[in-house]
């Protein structure tokens, strides 16, 4: 009986013992608390309505942040970094890098797989990243700018004055930071010992690095005591998150041309915390390139481009007339839907079809029916015509679609509704080429020139190539677009729009004009390498 009540006293002092965290010694400015999990700490998350499109995260479309960040943490990625977008998504001209890559977390960076925190013998669940989106704010816009005093268009990675370039979260799931004074933390790839602590503040001193921290909610960020500008922090137990935004270092923002980084641009590079942290812009990316050429001959000039499906076309459209450049070389182009009948027997003039090509037909023949050749194709067209009030009605039905046409048939001409939305009128053609872009010919033309527009809806004209006649003998050129500039001992002028439609001229010696002209296109389908290193 004796050892059985010894024994039930030795129990119950055994369950009266307090945890260790409860027992254990507090530190400076730390007050004894247990360790608590807290599935919902407080941060500063990327846009709800943003979800992450980089195939190289979770592709399983997680349904909050929080699962993001937490899927496959174990994932070890490449040392070299990561490239904003992929062949599926690809960093198109005019985006921005945040509608790529919301954030980066230790699945695509290396600096970010970084040891756990360790409170009280506990390992404590938590996170870091880097975030890129920030809604209307977001700015990393990849783009084309002219170099206000060469003329010179480049492409660039450009962040607006003031927006954010980044911002770097480290989150806790698990306890708080007061737990973790004297320990060491591990904040974007370096260790630092937690040196001080409050519930919006932290002091660290490097352990594997010779810089210290002092981060206060509210404050910019102190990198060995002096403050980092251009930095804002916040802080509580619970997360830490330092926001980055832009200095005006190059007109108005920070660009980065090819080759550059963010690092070398920066004028406190130390503040990036991390020596292997970087934004590089490596340039265009190298794919095939859709081009528009007009090359010209002794009499006449080939037009020579790719149409929607990215097949390659060819028209010979201008030609010598009486010493005048004109439309067609045997035949008249005609380019305008004729608001009466225009269209004489053997001339030619464009079909938009419903898929978006464009077809050169010919105006054959009129006998009881109208005779019509695609000379692009080498089809040939039959049209029955029945008798209207004034003219000789029909409808052409090309690839499915039918086309009005009216014959005047005293005088043969014929009109056509060239667009097939029904009506004749003075409806201009287009060629329809791959990448958006359209070949215009202006209803109005200079005596002795011929002017064709490349234009991209809805953004409006780039630029107008003309053919000229100099000595007899046909020329290109441009009549309105970019500055064309020449190396020297090149044989050829280059220039560029700003929305990135590259030109280069033959040098032929008649100035600026040439032999042949290429138009290289679309910036909207030209994409750009941009690499986050760490």
């Amino acid at each position: 009986m004796q050892r059985f009540f010894l024994v039930l006293l030795l129990l119950a002092a055994c369950a009266q013992q307090p945890q260790l965290a409860d027992t254990e010694a507090p530190q400076p400015h730390q007050a004894p608390q247990p360790i608590i999990v807290r599935p919902d700490i407080p941060r500063t998350p990327p846009p709800a309505e943003t979800q992450p499109t980089h195939t190289a995260m979770n592709t399983n479309e997680p349904a909050t942040w929080a699962d993001f960040l937490n899927t496959n943490l174990f994932a070890r990625p490449a040392e070299q970094g990561i490239l904003v977008g992929d062949a599926n998504n690809p960093f198109l001209f005019g985006m921005k890098m945040g509608s790529l890559m919301p954030v980066i977390t230790r699945n695509e960076l290396a600096l970010l797989a970084t040891p756990p925190p360790v409170a009280h013998g506990r390992v404590l669940r938590h996170e870091n990243f880097v975030r890129f989106d920030f809604g209307e704010e977001t700015s990393g816009e990849l783009r084309f700018d002219r170099d206000p005093d060469t003329g010179a268009v480049r492409s660039e990675l450009f962040f607006a004055e003031d927006a954010p370039l980044f911002e770097y979260a480290y989150l806790l799931y698990e306890g708080s930071f007061p737990l973790l004074l004297g320990q060491p933390l591990a904040l974007f790839g370096h260790t630092y010992l937690l040196t001080d602590v409050s519930n919006q503040s932290l002091e660290l001193k490097g352990i594997d690095t010779e810089h210290s921290l002092v981060l206060a909610n509210g404050s910019a960020l102190r990198v060995d005591g002096k403050r980092i500008p251009h930095t804002r922090v916040t802080v509580d137990p619970w997360s830490v998150i330092i926001r980055y935004t832009a200095d005006d270092i190059d007109r108005g923002g920070i660009r980065l041309r090819a080759g550059e980084s963010l690092r070398e641009k920066l004028r406190r590079p130390e503040a990036l915390l991390n020596e292997q942290f970087d934004i590089r812009y490596e340039g265009l990316e190298q794919n095939i390139e859709n081009t528009i050429r007009l090359t010209a001959g002794d009499t006449i000039v080939h037009l020579r481009y790719y149409d929607r499906f990215g097949a390659e076309q060819e028209l010979r459209i201008a030609g010598l007339r009486d010493g005048h450049v004109g439309f067609g070389d045997e035949a008249v182009l005609h380019t305008i839907e004729c608001a009466a009948p225009c269209i004489k027997e053997g001339e030619r003039f464009l079909i938009l079809g419903p898929d978006g090509t464009s077809h050169l037909f010919e105006y054959t023949s009129l006998s009881e029916d109208l005779n019509l050749r695609d000379r692009t194709t080498g089809e040939r067209h039959v049209i029955e015509l029945e008798e209207g009030p004034v003219l000789l009605d029909g409808a052409a039905r090309f690839a499915g679609r039918p086309y009005r046409v009216a014959v005047d048939p005293e005088t043969r001409l014929l009109a056509v509704d060239a667009n097939g939305d029904g009506i004749i009128g003075r409806t201009p053609s287009a060629i329809l080429v791959h990448g958006g872009y359209e070949i215009q010919f202006p209803q109005q033309q200079p005596e002795d020139e011929l002017l064709i527009d490349i234009v991209q809806p809805p953004f409006g004209e780039e630029l107008t190539a003309r053919i000229a006649e100099r000595n007899g003998e046909l020329l290109v050129g441009i009549a309105q677009g970019p500055i064309l500039t020449r190396a020297e001992h090149s044989r050829f002028w280059a220039g560029a729009t700003t929305r990135g439609l590259l030109v280069t001229l033959e040098d032929s010696g008649n100035g600026l004009l040439g032999e042949e002209l290429t138009i290289t296109y679309p910036p909207d389908f030209r994409a750009g390498l941009v690499r986050v290193t760490g």
